[in-house]
């Protein structure tokens, strides 16, 4: 994977527009647009600063090509990522959350829960993480989804 194309990923997961991301590096959107298509690269300190935007290391952005050797690229790439600090970009609750009254507690039964859902279905850590974060993302999606219902009846 180039160097623009793991921008271009990058920024898409963060769902950024070109402009967001050029605003935050201090460059122009067609800038941008020149480094994901490979028609000019980033001088270092721009590559330094887009790795701690993204929360992922310069070295990362720098590398021709993803090890494959003992794994998938992709999960490679997935585990160098802080994705808090990714995601927090554009939705800063996620950092501000850890420091809010209460949250140690709500983590602690967030923790407790998995325990038991792991134990209870007999899953892996990761099978255990994958499926309570589904289950999460159901739950907001059927509430989303009920809350636009109720707002076209009225």
């Amino acid at each position: 994977m180039t160097l623009g194309e793991k921008i271009l990923d990058l920024r898409k997961k963060a769902g950024l527009s070109q402009e967001e991301l050029a605003n935050h590096v201090c460059v122009t959107r067609q800038t941008v647009a020149k480094w994901e298509n490979g028609q000019s690269m980033p001088d270092f300190c721009k590559i330094k600063l887009l790795g701690e935007y993204f929360g992922v290391g310069s070295s990362y952005l720098l590398r021709d090509k993803l090890d494959a050797e003992s794994r998938s690229g992709l999960e490679a790439w997935a585990e160098d990522v802080d994705w808090t600090n990714a995601w927090s970009k554009r939705y800063p609750i996620l950092a501000a959350y850890p420091s809010m009254e209460g949250a140690e507690d709500y983590y602690r039964k967030v923790e407790a829960l998995y325990e038991e859902l792991k134990a209870g279905m007999g899953l892996s850590e990761l099978d255990a993480m994958l499926v309570m974060k589904d289950m999460l993302y159901r739950q907001y999606k059927e509430k989303n989804g009920t809350r636009k219902k109720n707002k076209k009846k009225q």
